[in-house]
């Protein structure tokens, strides 16, 4: 286990973005399903059967919150965070440096970033409504 956590820090620090979007992609979906079989009740199979009387797992829902788990929360959170709160805040391992981050991710990043992509997302991308995305965020 040591060597994989090790083999995994390592390729982290060379390609930052790109295990932070596969972490974050599989993590994303993998929530997603559960979501969709635990919470919602629904069946996870491969298979057509056409017995069962419960709604199947949406993959296709599941690949759409993969994919913006890996593109937001992976990629451009890596930027939020590890390039621009760094540069802002300094790096500095401290517990004012930590508070300082954390009141601009709970007062500035979450309401005026990161909830607007999500919701423009859901609109968007899994409901297909531009109009009731629009009228949400007072554009028409």
């Amino acid at each position: 286990m040591a060597f994989l956590l090790r083999g995994y820090r390592n390729v982290s620090k060379r390609l930052p973005v790109t295990v932070a979007f596969a972490t974050c992609f599989v993590k994303g979906g993998a929530a997603d399903i559960f979501a969709q079989t635990v919470v919602e009740g629904r069946e996870f199979s491969f298979r057509a059967e056409e017995n069962s009387s419960k709604e199947k797992v949406n993959l296709v829902r599941s690949l759409a919150f993969a994919t913006f788990s890996g593109g937001y929360t992976g990629s451009a959170q890596h930027y939020v965070y590890n390039v621009f709160m760094a540069q802002l805040f300094g790096k500095a391992r401290s517990v004012t440096t930590a508070l300082k981050m954390s009141l601009a991710d709970v007062l500035v990043h979450a309401p005026f970033f990161y909830v607007p992509c999500y919701y423009a997302f859901e609109y968007l991308v899994l409901k297909g409504k531009v109009k009731q995305f629009l009228s949400v965020c007072s554009i028409v």
